[in-house]
């Protein structure tokens, strides 16, 4: 095609300026007769872009919270969920701490409780050789001497028992244990050879039932509160990953959907560049 018959009748064209669409060309024939309008301006597309581009980074959230199985991976995703889980995170840690501490309170109960039980087994066989050699009749002198005898290596064995009954290298039954619990703890009362049978007793029944009742209710509730405060936290954070797939798939959906519609566009504008030359010819 000749230069000057491209360049003649560009030379009709008018632009007229609209808020919607900045740049319209107007191409007016050469007779006057017929105009035609044709919109080539980048905004129509705009829509279709910004789609895209929204998708894109939705499905990229969706892959992230899908691969670190969080569902808040920066302060930006939510400041409020942000806040609350970390002030459960705290909360799971202090009652970590108590719980072990619960444990090792309990175990500390559990040791003493054993050696009382040893100490009350060997009591039982003492005081059964009491009775013994209190019924002198047809013992002999050698007899009631065998008797003492044994008698005292009891009382050295309970003593033995008593010193050596120890956590974390403290003694638990020279009187100076005391087991800590929130409203109220426990002491271990001093126990030797010396202590009777139902003084023994008592020590083990109290201690029995603190550590029932005190230790072991404690330990239950603190596992519950550990439990829920979990639960809470892992709803805060956790992913679900039934619904971050779903949405996962919408995003990618609607990406091809904005792609589709940004492609077609795209020819439109081309065929009407194309077709707009072609009545210049």
């Amino acid at each position: 095609m000749p230069l000057h018959r491209l360049t003649r009748p560009l030379l009709n064209w008018r632009v007229q300026v609209h808020r919607e669409q900045p740049l319209v060309p107007c191409y007016r024939g050469a007779g006057g007769a017929r105009e035609q309008l044709m919109s080539i301006g980048p905004l129509n597309g705009l829509p279709a872009q910004h789609a895209f581009q929204a998708n894109s980074v939705a499905q990229q959230n969706s892959l992230l919270r899908l691969s670190t199985g969080k569902k808040i991976n920066r302060g930006a995703d939510d400041p409020a969920g942000l806040i609350s889980s970390e002030a459960l995170s705290q909360a799971l840690a202090a009652l970590d701490a108590e719980s072990r501490a619960a444990e090792r309170n309990t175990s500390v109960a559990n040791t003493a409780d054993a050696a009382l039980g040893e100490i009350s087994d060997q009591m039982i066989e003492k005081e059964a050789l009491d009775v013994a050699a209190a019924n002198t009749g047809g013992l002999s002198d050698a007899e009631r001497d065998a008797i003492q005898l044994e008698m005292d290596s009891i009382s050295q064995s309970i003593d033995r028992t008593a010193r050596s009954a120890e956590f974390n290298g403290q003694n638990l039954l020279d009187g100076s244990m005391e087991i800590p619990l929130e409203g109220g703890g426990h002491t271990i009362d001093a126990v030797s050879a010396d202590t009777s049978v139902s003084e023994l007793n008592e020590i083990r029944g109290s201690l029995g039932a603190f550590t029932r009742n005190g230790l072991e209710s404690r330990q239950r509730s603190l596992d519950a509160e550990t439990v829920n405060t979990a639960a809470a936290r892992s709803q805060l954070l956790d992913t679900d990953y039934a619904e971050e797939a779903a949405t996962l798939v919408r995003a990618s959906i609607l990406q091809q959907s904005s792609a589709s519609a940004i492609r077609s566009y795209t020819d439109a504008q081309r065929q009407a560049i194309l077709g707009l030359l072609d009545t210049t010819g």
